[in-house]
């Protein structure tokens, strides 16, 4: 791997609990040359980890760096112990899927990771079964988030197509990369600390008998209406606009945060009539992307999200049922106004984050002295939209990518707007809650309205 000067993680990526993030994306290789298409990958991968670097290297803990406690970088790869790509041709009965999960056989890297020890930013693995490819991609969450793997993987179809790309052409660079970090760490050190917006809670898993099948995690993909959600927003934005207190009639909202709000209103009620009420609160956290607040471009591929937390109970407009009902939906009354309610509390949350608060908020991450102490968690329901994110290039010798998935969430209460194809106008919604709780949001009569089951018993 080539060999880099250690570079200290920003606070915002601190304040990410170490994990992975995995990608699948899949390719149809029947009627093209194999074996080109698989050097030209290798070589694509080749040219991706010289031009980045420290995509090939370890994030690790720092030791004494600057005298802060639970602090991490980024730093040359010890050993070649895993290759940046590995290619694995599996026998046609290979299943994708084993009990839910991502067969292990198609994941780089070691299956249980320790995170108190160096661990690789990214890994790759093309897997091979008959005439397809999966691409499986592995990142630490603590150097990427979504919208780097994003980069990465328009970065790496470019290379795929033409591996003498210039670099200048290239979506961005080591050099930019490590400007913009910069950019972060001189922020943080000269703004005037400004209070948190969240409050920092422990990562706690609901102490639940995992041998009940009724407690295990299940996932389900759903296709959502675009013309539903349409209706609902338009129906939102009438009541709104006539019936809630005069500071919030402005609040403007997207299409995302309404299929936000809807599926957080669905999975809590879900997890009460499952019984799992006194686990987890009538909440919604949201991640929310800030880099342009912060004066990042689209392309900066460090963490530059933070988990807005909003009130699925919120009582923001009167409860008279004939003001707040839209004859032409098919939905309740009571549905309607729990999104619009939802929205009431979430929206003015994120208009808080302007770019002086967020430069603000960075002060008061540089002045801790644990790292760890205000990372984001959640107890209700983690909402992440990646609707926009380009993951289907063309990867030239390879082919267009023909679909693209996040493999199956391991705990209960995360759910995923999807990157759907160009031209598919509905949206594709993966969600993963307790098998008692599935069953409940599978009954959802809000939800069945707007969409239906995708892939039943799949996690991806």
């Amino acid at each position: 791997m080539p060999s880099f000067p250690p570079q200290a993680l920003t606070t915002l990526d601190h304040l990410i609990i170490p994990s992975y993030l995995s990608g699948v994306s899949t390719f149809d290789l029947r009627g093209r040359d194999k074996a080109a298409a698989l050097s030209r990958l290798e070589l694509a991968a080749a040219r991706l980890v010289t031009h980045l670097p420290f995509l090939g290297g370890d994030v690790a803990p720092a030791g004494d760096r600057d005298e802060k406690l639970n602090a991490y970088e980024l730093r040359s790869a010890d050993n070649d112990r895993d290759p940046f790509l590995q290619v694995k041709e599996h026998p046609a009965s290979t299943p994708l899927l084993i009990n839910g999960q991502l067969n292990a056989e198609f994941v780089p890297g070691e299956e249980v990771i320790d995170f108190s020890q160096p661990c690789p930013v990214l890994r790759l693995q093309a897997n091979i079964v008959g005439d397809t490819l999966h691409l499986v991609s592995r990142s630490h969450h603590m150097a990427l988030d979504g919208m780097g793997g994003s980069v990465v993987g328009n970065t790496l179809s470019q290379l795929c197509r033409n591996p003498d790309t210039p670099p200048a052409d290239l979506p961005t660079t080591a050099a930019e990369q490590r400007r913009m970090q910069e950019h972060l760490l001189r922020m943080a050190s000269s703004s005037t600390p400004e209070a948190l917006r969240w409050t920092p809670k422990p990562f706690n898993i609901a102490p639940l008998d995992m041998t009940d099948p009724r407690n295990v995690t299940l996932n389900r993909k759903y296709r959502i209406s675009a013309g539903r959600i349409r209706r609902i927003k338009s129906a939102c934005e009438a009541i709104i606009r006539d019936h809630a207190p005069s500071e919030l009639r402005d609040v403007r909202f997207s299409s995302s945060l309404v299929i936000g709000a809807l599926i957080g209103l669905c999975c809590y009620r879900a997890r009460q009539a499952a019984g799992l009420g006194d686990w987890y609160g009538p909440t919604l956290d949201v991640a929310y992307n800030i880099r342009q607040q912060l004066g990042l471009p689209a392309t900066y591929m460090g963490n530059a999200v933070v988990t807005v937390e909003c009130q699925l109970d919120g009582q923001y407009l009167s409860s008279n049922a004939d003001i707040l009902s839209s004859p032409d939906l098919g939905i309740s009354s009571k549905d309607l106004q729990g999104i619009c309610n939802t929205l009431l509390s979430l929206v003015p949350k994120l208009r808080e984050y302007s770019a002086s608060h967020v430069a603000g908020m960075l002060g008061t991450l540089n002045a801790l002295q644990d790292r760890s102490a205000v990372q984001c968690s959640f107890r209700g329901l983690a909402y992440s939209d990646t609707h926009k994110m380009d993951f289907f290039q063309d990867y030239g010798p390879l082919g267009e990518v023909q679909s693209f998935a996040i493999p199956g969430n391991e705990f209960a209460g995360v759910c995923w707007l999807l990157a759907t194809r160009p031209g598919v106008e509905d949206y594709e919604l993966q969600v993963g809650l307790e098998g008692a709780a599935m069953g409940e949001l599978e009954r959802d009569a809000l939800l069945k309205w707007v969409g239906e089951i995708r892939e039943a018993g799949s996690r991806l």
